[in-house]
């Protein structure tokens, strides 16, 4: 028998099999009982302890949603997540621990999948940019370490990209800028090196890019200027030089633009005081 982090003893479920919709706080799945939940569409479960029962969910032809989220299950996130393959969100937020199993790569039904804050290693799979369906990816807060794969440049229709707080290294992928949909793209506190790559020119819908708390050197683009959609630029705390280009000017709808803790030089430009939407400049910590 499992116990809650309370100590409760599991509750078996008297349920129907026509339940769409189940959120449960701080019981003990008995797992039996959801498999008769032929219908079930949509499962919530908080605060639970044990083993993640993947394979009963797995009977669940019709789930779409499933978000376990603050549990403490124990192990990591079992290859046997693959089976899920009606899923459209999948959240597992908190107390997951290991790689990322291949198997996701299986899930090509996926809009949404959120791994953030959880103590996640291992590499980014090459097998996530198979999942044709994706806009939004959270790989945040983990321990991911290499290289951010090209692959993740086939995600057409992805429109969220957060990969900070990881130990993720190399260059950034060119191919990133071929993600047309992309309105957020955080790659913050990693250990990514070289320059912008100039590809990031293109994605014309993009709202915030940041870049902070990496290694990044080079010059900051003047093609950035051309992201008129941007409302945060921050590439903060990295190896920056040169100066800051005029063309930033043009981004009239940016209200925050962080550039301390770089190596950038040269006067600051007329054109920022266009900038009439800005609520936070920061220039600090540079040579100009």
């Amino acid at each position: 028998m499992s116990f809650t982090k309370e100590g409760k003893p599991p509750i078996a479920m008297n349920v129907k099999n026509a339940a769409t919709n189940m959120s449960m706080d701080s019981v003990m799945l008995n797992a039996s009982s959801l498999t008769r939940l032929s219908q079930l569409q949509h499962l919530q479960l908080r605060f639970f302890a044990g083993v993640l029962p993947i394979k009963e969910l797995s009977k669940l032809k019709n789930l779409s949603e499933l978000i376990l989220v603050s549990n403490e299950f124990s192990g990591g996130i079992p290859e046997e997540v693959g089976l899920l393959s009606s899923l459209k969100k999948l959240d597992l937020r908190n107390h997951h621990q290991g790689p990322i199993p291949a198997s996701i790569g299986g899930l090509t039904f996926l809009v949404e999948l959120d791994l953030s804050y959880n103590d996640l290693n291992g590499r980014i799979l090459e097998e996530v940019g198979l999942l044709s369906s994706l806009q939004k990816l959270y790989l945040d807060g983990n321990r991911l370490q290499g290289r951010i794969p090209s692959t993740l440049g086939n995600l057409s229709r992805l429109n969220v990209l957060q990969l900070y707080g990881n130990q993720l290294s190399c260059s950034i992928p060119e191919s990133l800028g071929s993600l047309l949909s992309l309105e957020r793209l955080d790659i913050g506190e990693n250990k990514l090196e070289g320059s912008i790559p100039s590809t990031l020119n293109n994605l014309s819908r993009l709202n915030v890019l940041q870049l902070y708390g990496n290694q990044l050197s080079g010059s900051i683009l003047e093609s950035l200027g051309s992201l008129l959609s941007l409302e945060s630029l921050d590439p903060h705390e990295n190896k920056l030089e040169g100066s800051i280009p005029s063309t930033l000017g043009n981004l009239s709808r940016l209200n925050g633009l962080e550039l301390y803790g770089n190596q950038l030089s040269d006067s600051i430009p007329e054109s920022l005081g266009s900038l009439l939407s800005l609520e936070r400049l920061e220039l600090d910590k540079n040579e100009l």
